[in-house]
């Protein structure tokens, strides 16, 4: 019960951070394939590197509370790419086992915030003891 106390304001700040995130990047997305003319996937990369380097520092200071740092955010663009990936293995789950598209999708919707925040508070802003004892930190 204390660790689901101890967790529950980062995770609330993490979710807001997800849903402003998810605006910026539809908005990216849409600005530079409306406005720039760029093709659908390319300018998806784009709108996820804009989201991305956001989402980093909305976590690190809002939702966690650390400095910003290469290394750290070398860790969250990795942690990134993973939920990427899982969550691609969700839908294919899905998908080969017929389920509907909409009830992968709400398993993913489910599943990832809370594999991505556990990652994200494991690997990439651990707790403050491990932070304060970092080279990086000082």
């Amino acid at each position: 019960m204390n660790l689901l106390r101890a967790n529950l304001g980062p995770f609330l700040c993490f979710a807001c951070v997800g849903v402003v995130n998810t605006l910026i990047h539809l908005a990216v997305l849409a600005t530079l394939v409306e406005v720039a003319g760029w093709t659908h996937p390319l300018a998806n990369v784009g709108a996820f590197l804009v989201a991305n380097a956001f989402s980093y520092w909305a976590n690190s200071r809002w939702s966690f509370g650390f400095p910003l740092s290469r290394r750290r955010y070398g860790r969250f663009l990795a942690t990134s790419v993973v939920g990427a990936v899982l969550s691609y293995g969700v839908m294919r789950f899905g998908d080969a086992r017929g389920w509907h598209y909409l009830f992968s999708y709400a398993c993913q919707l489910v599943l990832m915030p809370l594999v991505n925040f556990a990652l994200l508070r494991w690997w990439v802003f651990p707790g403050r003891g491990a932070e304060e004892s970092a080279p990086e930190a000082r």
